[in-house]
């Protein structure tokens, strides 16, 4: 949902479009949290470094509850951003 890659491997704002569709289609949002990849192709470089990248794929979350328009995207963004952050600060870097 960032659009990018940060420097440190920390979360960056959401962007906002994905979060839209999926409001629009009706169809859940599944978070996925992504560890080492900062490490193994850094931002900054062009080299891709050996190592290990860990996926954690959370359960799907569902618009059908939330409002519609703005107030619902903005809590179905704070929902998944959460979750993503309760796994990076439980499991840090797995």
């Amino acid at each position: 949902p960032e659009g990018t890659r940060s420097k440190d491997g920390k979360l960056l704002p959401f962007q906002k479009g994905g979060f839209f569709i999926a409001m629009l289609a009706g169809v859940p949002i599944v978070p996925m949290v992504m560890m080492g990849g900062a490490k193994i192709y850094a931002k900054t470089s062009w080299v891709v470094n050996p190592g290990t990248m860990k996926v954690r794929i959370l359960p799907p979350v569902y618009p059908g509850d939330l409002p519609r328009g703005k107030a619902g995207r903005e809590e179905l963004m704070r929902i998944v951003r959460e979750s993503m952050e309760e796994v990076i600060e439980k499991e840090g870097d797995f």
